[in-house]
């Protein structure tokens, strides 16, 4: 028999009144879960922020900014693979490299290429400019520790010039004395003006007075190679296994069509004020995933992928030229036209001035080809004033026609405007040509080329009419520019030859006192407008596309890095 027998129960709400006390603890244990989980969160994404990377999302910048947990920058050139790194040899592309793995006799800033001394400490030059003396730094060392010398200058400025290296930069170097002559076989290598006074004084003996001869010296071509490695391995020189080299870099990693990698060099003589401890050079040809195929370096700039890039819009996307992170300045260049002053009607000054008139320069930046229009045939440079032409003024310019022969444009002949093939240039000189239709009441006939074909049609003025040019500035200073037209026999594609100009480009030089020399280069260069065998049109434009975090990386009108001045600022926050 069962002992246990329960009887039936009652439904009493007190009893249970346990399940509803317990439901709401569990609801408010999940409650005070969510928000202990909550605060860890905002914690932990408060903790993640104040860490060396983050990720910025800020409207004010074009695209991601992940602040780097290091010292290392991740810069774009806009080359699929440079020529050479051979500073002697390469280009402009190819400096931003060369100017990190080699030093000069001086330096540029990056805030305005104002010149510094580098591996000469001081220097001198005669009453006449003819002579230049520099006194190197005694403690500059080649990467590989042996000292760099005055001996090494005459080498490397001697090689440049070899006419059997072939340089096509050779000709920045012709202001030395026989230099020229040495570069086309008519003199040797021991005739050209360099003397060796000791270990650490190098002399230079110039062609002619050349006051501004130290404002070249800093251009890649003047900078020093390594004789030893350059005779032992020839054209192999410059392989990261056999380089030595002398800047605030050296060569770790040379891959084809990827990437170039520089790390800090200890032996450079101002390594304690260096602050990047490596730079990447990205080729164009690789993409974010490291695969070799054409990538647009915008795309890896907005993704974050990179820090600084040289290319910095697309026909397609000029968005980032609005943005803070799009850094730019006026550049040392000008575009301008050539006139054929050989050829009727050009030859005559009325009639080129009258072209000139017609356009409207303002005009560009609607069009997006220019936020720099211009009547100067020199851009802005420091203590320099430029002479300026007359702007836009159609009713001047139909007189100065009528006055030549030629009411309304009547019984004008068609103007050939030949130009080398490329989207930018067709799209300035379709503009061109619209205002000379319109105001003139001229026909224009477009001819494009390949540059090739372009440079030497040109130049043996074969055109019948006006072409296409653009010069960029060696160095800063307006003979780069005001030397055009005297350059060659036949006045640079112009064949305007005009023996006072001649006269007075030649007399600024004999002026060593800069101010008054710039007086008599201004006085120049308002009697070249006068005559107006060129039109300018625009002053380039040098810009950069840079992360926020990145310091001292700014445009400048020579476009050169100093890249031992270039820094990651890892306290930096969107404002």
């Amino acid at each position: 028999m069962n002992q246990y027998n329960q009887a039936p129960q009652k439904h009493n709400p007190k009893t249970n009144s346990k399940t509803a006390y317990y439901v709401f603890g569990c609801l408010g244990l999940a409650f005070g879960a969510i928000l202990l989980g909550g605060i860890g969160i905002l914690g932990y994404w408060w903790w993640s922020s104040s860490q060396a990377e983050k990720d910025v999302g800020n409207t004010e910048y074009y695209g991601k900014i992940v602040l780097p947990k290091s010292q290392v920058v991740r810069f774009m050139t806009a080359l699929d693979d440079p020529d050479s790194l051979d500073p002697q040899q390469s280009g402009i592309y190819e400096s931003a490299i060369t100017s990190a793995l080699f030093d000069g006799l001086v330096e540029y800033n990056n805030q305005n290429a104002d010149l510094t001394p580098s591996l000469a400490t001081r220097w001198e030059n005669n009453a006449d400019a003819t002579v230049w003396t520099f006194h190197l730094r005694r403690e500059a060392k080649w990467s590989d520790g042996k000292p760099i010398t005055a001996s090494d200058f005459v080498y490397s400025w001697r090689r440049a010039l070899n006419p059997d290296l072939k340089n096509r930069n050779a000709f920045v170097l012709y202001h030395i004395k026989n230099a020229e002559r040495f570069n086309t076989k008519q003199a040797t290598a021991e005739d050209v003006g360099m003397q060796v006074i000791d270990d650490y004084t190098l002399q230079v003996t110039l062609e002619r007075p050349t006051p501004f001869f130290i404002k070249t010296i800093a251009e890649s071509v003047f900078r020093p190679v390594p004789q030893q490695m350059v005779e032992k391995f020839g054209k192999d020189w410059t392989k990261p296994e056999n380089i030595v080299s002398s800047g605030a870099f050296k060569l770790a990693e040379w891959t084809a069509k990827k990437q170039i990698v520089v790390e800090r060099n200890p032996q450079f003589w101002d390594n304690a004020n260096t602050k990047l401890e490596k730079i990447i050079f990205l080729s164009t040809q690789i993409n974010s995933v490291g695969e070799f195929e054409p990538t647009d370096p915008l795309e890896l700039y907005k993704n974050g992928e990179i820090d600084a890039s040289l290319r910095v819009s697309s026909r397609n996307d000029k968005s980032s030229l609005t943005k803070k992170d799009y850094l730019s300045a006026k550049w040392n260049s000008i575009e301008f036209i050539t006139v054929n002053t050989t050829v009727k009607p050009f030859d005559n000054t009325r009639v080129r001035r009258a072209l000139s008139l017609a356009i409207d320069r303002e005009r560009l930046k609607e069009k997006g080809l220019s936020n720099y229009p211009t009547t100067s045939f020199t851009p802005e440079i420091k203590g320099y004033e430029n002479a300026k032409g007359t702007g836009y003024n159609p009713v001047e310019a139909r007189r100065l026609l009528a006055e030549a022969g030629f009411p309304g444009g009547s019984g004008f002949p068609e103007i050939e405007y030949i130009y080398n093939t490329n989207e930018r240039n067709r799209d300035l000189v379709q503009f061109v040509q619209e205002q000379w239709q319109k105001e003139l009441g001229v026909k224009v006939k477009l001819v494009n080329m390949e540059f090739k074909d372009f440079l030497k049609k040109r130049n043996a003025l074969d055109y019948k009419g006006v072409a296409r040019d653009g010069w960029i500035g060696d160095f800063l200073d307006p003979y780069t520019f005001l030397r055009l037209p005297v350059l060659e026999k036949n006045g640079n594609g112009t064949g305007w030859i005009d023996k006072k100009y001649v006269e007075m480009i030649e007399k600024s030089n004999l002026e060593t006192d800069e101010t008054k020399r710039y007086r008599m280069l201004h006085e120049a260069e308002k009697y070249l407008l006068e005559q107006q065998p060129i039109i300018p049109l625009y002053v380039g434009v040098s810009g950069i596309l840079c992360k926020p975090y990145v310091k001292n990386l700014l445009p400048n009108p020579l476009r050169q890095i100093n890249w031992r001045e270039v820094y990651i600022d890892q306290n930096w926050a969107a404002k």
